[in-house]
């Protein structure tokens, strides 16, 4: 199985529902061993949070930098995080776990969030650490069990046929045919990206930039008695310094190398191509800054 450019060696499907559920876990896991017999697809059913946390430990432990896995979260979720036996699990806390599976796999890691309002999991995604997937599949509204197996299905099919990321959610999406019910998928380099451009936006708020002058300029001050520059001189040199595209590039390289793993792999650049100079240029970054300049030492 191959799913965007990772291929999958290890399949697991935890499960976390209430008694009389439908258990799409163990349906998923049948779907995928009729496909392929001989997979490495392991079923696990939790019942508490602590069950949940101890079996995402184990699926750490048996990671390498050699594997890539295909987790399959079987719950109920909400637009705060998912629904282990009456206990909230909050998506930062998963996102943590995540990050660790993810770092020790090399960005090997595939998530479909197999509950209501799976891809909420995406928007509290901090690019200042480590991705916690390379794929994640998840819908943005409450959605029946059937349906949900049903768009799973779809789901490994697209894998096994080795389709694109955005054939297999188009082909998910007509599947669910639901119209206030969609699958998005999320992979980590675009991810990066919108983030990003969200991060640098208010990076560059005036206030944002005037406060963290503020601070350089006191600790400067404390540490420079004799011979400092004055407030207007330190501002024009602090502000052209952290405006320099060198300077800027190599935050962005540091975000980046983090973010997607590069540090650890190089032959991550080949998969995710994100470049800064296409981001500089789509961002019109220049132009901001000439803005941005202006009204700072207006």
């Amino acid at each position: 199985m191959k799913i965007g450019e990772q291929d999958i060696n290890k399949v697991f499907v935890v499960e976390c529902l209430r008694e009389n559920d439908l258990s799409t876990g163990k349906k998923i896991k049948e779907h995928i061993l009729a496909q392929e017999p001989n997979a490495n697809v392991r079923y696990i059913n939790c019942i508490t949070k602590s069950d949940f946390l101890q079996h995402l430990n184990e699926i750490l432990n048996a990671a390498t930098s050699d594997d890539g896995f295909l987790l399959f979260i079987e719950v109920h979720g909400s637009v705060v995080g998912i629904e282990l036996g009456g206990e909230l699990v909050p998506w930062a806390e998963l996102t943590t776990m995540l990050q660790a599976i993810n770092e020790r796999l090399h960005m090997g890691l595939v998530v479909v969030f197999s509950c209501c309002f799976g891809v909420h999991f995406y928007r509290q995604t901090s690019i200042l650490g480590r991705s916690p997937y390379y794929v994640m599949f998840g819908v943005d509204n409450s959605i029946y069990a059937d349906r949900l197996l049903k768009m799973n299905q779809v789901l490994v099919d697209g894998f096994y046929c080795n389709d694109s990321l955005i054939e297999i959610e188009t082909r998910a999406n007509i599947q669910l045919n639901i119209h206030d019910v969609n699958l998005t998928h999320l992979e980590a380099g675009a991810l990066l990206i919108g983030a990003f451009t969200n991060y640098f936006t208010e990076q560059l708020s005036i206030a944002s930039l005037v406060n963290r002058f503020e601070k350089t300029y006191k600790k400067y001050r404390r540490i420079t008695p004799e011979n400092a520059m004055s407030h207007s001189q330190y501002k024009k040199h602090y502000f052209d310094f952290i405006f320099r595209r060198e300077i800027l590039e190599n935050g962005f390289n540091d975000i980046r190398d983090r973010f997607l793993m590069t540090d650890l792999d190089g032959t991550l650049y080949e998969r995710f191509h994100v470049d800064f100079d296409e981001v500089y240029s789509s961002l019109n970054v220049e132009a901001r800054i000439k803005q941005v300049y202006g009204e700072i030492f207006a």
